[in-house]
């Protein structure tokens, strides 16, 4: 990965099949060159230098809170060109190097070519361009089969693994940011994350849709020696249950809502299940106590919704979890609920991948 800056870029070109020229220039000389100042998008840039290409717009492939993705075509290549106004460039780089540094992670990130500063008319942004990973796996959830599946989930699995054992945040998982290309290929496209230092992760600015109460109430949590980074498994239950069940989580979180008389959203209602798979599981809050503001957090919301402590509120979720009809054999009830509730637990060293292990190897 190097970095160029853009110079001058209309997105009111950014139409599909519509050819627009663009302008690269090198403004990062000492960062450039401690790489190979080469990659499969350019080669032999040299200081200062601007080189223009040609790219096709493909079409428009989505698009999140900072910015748009779309698929382009340069070189007689595909790509994806994103557009964000947060993606700071160095840091994107230094976060990039982190996470490939690991043989056995980076398989499963999308490869970086070039991204730097964008101006547009008056305005500044950022962009990246990156290999065309697939579809999103959120948008092919109704279409895999069983056996795609398998392949599916133990990469999810491997991913979700090595974060835990080498201590990675990858903080925001969810199918949306995971593409799926034709050889069932998963490769995380999102890994953006602002810090001080990123090996180990120091002062960072956290992003996420799905988080555990700990990364959000337990200020830093994840600098701490002893924290087992079990944080990737509640978004990691997210993406199972879309994966496999006969519904999605938010349709579930709705299903909730009306039973308990709640009015809250999908992100709103995974605390309360995570508090509520600890009650359902122990006698006492003496294992989190140790966790001061995640207790305080914990009383609060059981306060403000009585029912969590009720053994119902979690009985009544685990009674939702049903994989779809073609998946059944792959995965049984309660085989599912048992990997779903050793994930979602509140306490992150009772947050366990055992049921996991032991359905991939058997």
């Amino acid at each position: 990965m190097i970095l160029l800056d853009i110079l001058n870029l209309n997105l009111n070109d950014f139409t599909d099949n519509n050819y627009i020229t663009v302008k690269f220039i090198n403004n990062y000389n000492n960062i450039n060159s401690d790489v190979s100042n080469t990659s499969e998008f350019f080669l032999n840039i040299t200081n200062d230098e601007i080189i223009t290409k040609e790219i096709k717009i493909i079409s428009f492939l989505g698009e999140g809170s900072y910015g748009k993705v779309y698929k382009i075509k340069c070189n007689s290549k595909y790509y994806a060109l994103k557009i964000n106004t947060n993606e700071l460039p160095n840091k994107l780089l230094e976060r990039y190097n982190s996470l490939i540094i690991n043989e056995k992670l980076k398989k499963y990130i999308i490869t970086i070519f070039v991204a730097g500063k964008i101006q547009m008319n008056d305005e500044y942004a950022y962009y990246s361009i990156m290999e065309y990973g697939g579809d999103s796996l959120r948008n092919s959830v109704n279409s895999i089969n069983c056996d795609q599946l398998k392949l599916i989930f133990k990469q999810l699995f491997n991913v979700v693994y090595i974060a835990h054992k080498y201590k990675f945040l990858l903080t925001d998982l969810k199918l949306g940011n995971i593409t799926l290309n034709t050889n069932n290929r998963l490769k995380i496209i999102d890994i953006y994350m602002y810090c001080e230092e990123y090996t180990p992760c120091f002062k960072c600015k956290i992003v996420r849709t799905y988080s555990t109460i700990e990364i959000e109430k337990e200020k830093r949590i994840y600098e701490d020696a002893d924290y087992n980074y079990t944080c990737t498994f509640i978004p990691f239950a997210v993406c199972i249950i879309d994966l496999i069940c006969k519904n999605t989580l938010s349709e579930y979180t709705n299903k909730i809502c009306n039973k308990f008389n709640i009015n809250l959203n999908t992100k709103q209602i995974i605390p309360l299940i995570q508090i509520a798979c600890y009650n359902f599981i122990n006698d006492s809050n003496d294992s989190i106590k140790i966790y001061k503001n995640l207790y305080k957090h914990k009383k609060y919301l059981e306060s403000e919704y009585h029912i969590i402590k009720e053994p119902q509120f979690y009985e009544y979720f685990m009674t939702l979890i049903q994989p779809k009809h073609e998946f059944e054999d792959f995965i049984s009830k309660k085989k599912l609920m048992l990997i779903i509730n050793d994930l979602i637990n509140l306490d992150p060293n009772q947050r366990s991948l055992k049921f996991l292990k032991e359905k991939l190897i058997s």
